[in-house]
């Protein structure tokens, strides 16, 4: 095979055994090369597979073009491994892997497995991926192992330890794969690939996250640091040392800032958990909650989280990993199930198969169910089921759910009116032409509206993430890969888990608390959106009750009761999150730090950061300051003038938010857009906020024009219909004018 052949083979290899996606599909269907695309992905896999008998399939997919070619360039700088260690590797990690098979089938034959209903089932479904997901995860783990066996022998003859060695291994089979095999796309893909034209994976579903910093693994590949280690204190001695319970409350900010953040993390990440891999069964760590299974019973993938006596221990199973697109080795980089992009995801799914199941078939519509006059999502099965959204980690998260829900109305409501005005359109076109407004909206009013009270008006403009008042925008980069960065995914997000008070004040149309109801009971309900009048009194508290400050105060509810829907006994979040963190390899703290120019060398360093109190704990619990869990730093942080966030956390946001736009092809005010909206559409899109979706899609009556900050003298109550104080999206300009 000729190595131009072999390095196309390769290429296309990566579709073949990764990505069936709507950009293939597409290909297959559109392509006037057919038969030739055709034997690139049926055919010639097959050749590079039966390359030497003994041979692993990985191993020939590396060593079968760019990688090879790429690993001479870099012989000059490091030491060179050579061919048949690599074969070596790979064969020895798959054949690692396939033993697996006969330890899951016994683990699968005791019948270790959570109790449904559990608090750990209920995490393992918060966490759960597909078949997809699991097979691509599958390789992502063979790759991990071949690399730990190469940056052994690597490390070795180099003399580098092993916590730097994986992120020298990455850089021996570096090979950007440059395709353009989507065509023309009016509309987004629903996984988010074909984005960007040269590089048709980026942003897309079921691939890696991306990194700030380099990860830090013990043994510069996947090993935890601190686990089974006395020298980094568990996640739940953190916990329990750091963990506060007092009333913070902010005095002009909203639930909805925290309920409109959980929006944008559905919409751009979803870390997920590991099965295994043979049987798909749930991984078990714990018997029940009191105790680690014994190590025959613990699966490679358990990671359990056991406090300092030993008397609690909470279900924790490692994320999946994602090779990258070019199969390199080095680190393990954690799987984003959904895509990462700003692109309603979570309200229309990630796949063609999910949005086909949330349609209707007819005018457009996304699926209601009536229920005493009041159209509400439907069960899966019945009543006191899991309500059906694109993302359903909406269940378990009231406050989120009914700002999708709210949007699922705003679709139906967009349709119906494009139907009305244009009624040669059939149901696709009314459907994405709905679907690309209510991304937009979404894109508007979190930029516009929610990002300035988060972060401040100054970082706003020192990050460029103010939107133009007026025509298109220019920022669009082709060459930025729009992926979410681990730190923002699985730390700097979870901000919100402080936010929330233990108790939630339902309110009348006068804004007064009408009754009361407990965070703990009000998780995993989402039936209480089929009540009409709940409903509209959780938007109204939305909108009036105060929200927390962030800090280390978290309410009872996810600390003791997390995922628990009765009286039992829950998990908790704070321990799961410090957990996540050291399993993704996440630098700690200071690192994030010193990226982003604060002082960081000492525990007195952080003075000007940090309260004195909270401080005097990190000392006790973690003694050295490079431990503090980028979590716990970025919770502890006194939040900068105007923001509600400290200096690491604004800023991991602020970038991540900024490469969300400025790599998103199909951005609303974009004008490279293949499909871009008109200059007058776009002003209709800029009048659009969350109050008038709330106005529009609710019974309330009043709102305030800002719904972020609460009710005051310069953000009063007016009436839903006064269009001057809360604007209204006009329609007419959708009308498609008869030829």
């Amino acid at each position: 095979m000729t190595p131009s052949l072999r390095i196309f083979t390769r290429k296309y290899l990566l579709l073949h055994l990764k990505l069936k996606t709507d950009a293939v599909k597409m290909l297959l269907k559109q392509n006037t090369l057919l038969v030739f695309c055709l034997f690139i992905l049926t055919i010639a896999p097959t050749l590079v597979l039966s390359v030497g008998k003994d041979a692993s399939p990985l191993y020939n997919y590396i060593l079968g073009g760019i990688g090879r070619l790429e690993h001479e360039r870099y012989k000059r700088d490091v030491v060179n491994i050579s061919d048949k260690e690599v074969k070596n590797a790979l064969v020895n990690a798959e054949e690692s892997v396939e033993r697996l098979a006969y330890y899951e089938n016994v683990l699968h034959g005791r019948n270790l497995l959570t109790a449904q209903g559990s608090p750990s089932h209920t995490a393992i479904l918060n966490s759960w991926a597909g078949d997809e997901a699991l097979q691509i995860a599958r390789q992502g783990y063979i790759l991990s192992k071949a690399s730990y066996y190469l940056s052994y022998q690597y490390c070795l003859r180099s003399g580098k330890t092993f916590g730097r060695c994986g992120n020298h291994l990455a850089d021996l089979f570096k090979s950007p794969i440059v395709l353009n095999v989507c065509g023309t796309q009016l509309y987004r893909t629903y996984n988010g690939s074909c984005n960007n034209e040269g590089h048709f994976t980026w942003g897309s579903s079921l691939s890696p996250y991306s990194r700030l910093l380099p990860p830090i693994y013990k043994d510069g590949i996947w090993e935890p640091r601190g686990k089974d280690s006395r020298i980094v204190s568990s996640a739940a001695e953190v916990s329990s040392a750091v963990l506060q319970h007092s009333d913070n409350s902010l005095k002009q900010v909203t639930l909805a800032v925290v309920s409109w953040a959980g929006l944008v993390t559905y919409d751009m990440a979803h870390t997920v958990s590991y099965r295994m891999i043979y049987t798909g069964d749930p991984v078990m760590c714990c018997e029940g909650t009191e105790s680690k299974l014994a190590p025959r019973h613990r699966h490679p993938f358990c990671m359990p989280i056991v406090d300092q006596n030993e008397t609690k221990c909470y279900n924790y199973v490692r994320s999946m990993i994602a090779p990258n697109d070019d199969y390199r080795f080095g680190p393990a980089q954690q799987m984003n199930a959904v895509s990462h992009l700003l692109d309603g995801s979570s309200l229309y799914g990630s796949t063609k198969e999910v949005a086909k199941s949330l349609r209707t078939g007819k005018g457009g519509q996304i699926k209601l169910v009536s229920t005493n006059g009041h159209d509400v999502l439907p069960s899966l099965f019945s009543s006191s089921t899991p309500l059906i959204f694109g993302e359903m980690r909406l269940n378990i998260d009231v406050m989120s759910a009914v700002l999708h829900f709210v949007l699922v109305r705003e679709h139906n409501r967009i349709a119906s009116e494009l139907a009305r005005i244009n009624p040669n359109w059939n149901d696709e076109k009314l459907y994405h032409e709905a679907r690309r407004i209510v991304i937009a909206e979404i894109q508007h009013i979190t930029y516009n509206e929610w990002l300035p009270v988060v972060l401040g008006e100054k970082e706003i403009s020192r990050r460029g993430l103010h939107l133009n008042k007026q025509g298109y925008s220019d920022v669009y980069d082709k060459n930025v890969r729009p992926s979410v960065s681990n730190s923002f995914a699985n730390a700097a997000m979870r901000f919100t888990v402080s936010m929330v008070d233990e108790k939630l004040s339902l309110h009348d149309e006068e804004r007064k608390p009408s009754s009361n109801m407990t965070l703990r009971f009000s998780l995993i309900k989402p039936s209480m959106l089929n009540d009409a009048n709940v409903t509209d009194s959780l938007v109204r508290m939305l909108s009036t009750q105060n929200c927390q400050a962030n800090d280390l105060s978290l309410p009872h509810a996810v600390t003791e009761f997390l995922y628990s829907s009765g009286n039992e006994t829950g998990l908790d979040v704070l321990s799961l999150d410090i957990q996540r963190g050291r399993d993704h390899g996440l630098p700690p703290y200071v690192a994030f730090r010193k990226l982003f120019g604060l002082k960081y060398e000492s525990f007195d360093d952080l003075n000007s950061s940090i309260p004195q109190e909270i401080l005097q704990d990190l000392r006790k619990v973690y003694q050295k300051v490079n431990n503090i869990d980028l979590i716990v730093g970025g919770l502890a942080e006194i939040p900068n003038k105007g923001s509600l966030l400290g200096p690491v956390f604004s800023s991991i946001i602020a970038q991540q938010m900024a490469t969300t736009r400025i790599g998103d092809r199909y951005f609303y005010d974009n004008k490279d857009q293949p499909y871009p909206f008109t200059l007058s559409q776009l002003n209709e899109i800029r009048k659009v906020t969350l109050a008038r979706l709330f106005c529009d899609n609710t019974s309330v009556k009043k709102m305030q024009s800002s719904v972020f900050n609460k009710p005051n003298s310069g953000n009063q109550l007016v009436m839903c219909d006064d269009e001057i104080v809360i604007r209204r999206l006009n329609l007419k300009y959708w009308k498609q004018e008869s030829v």
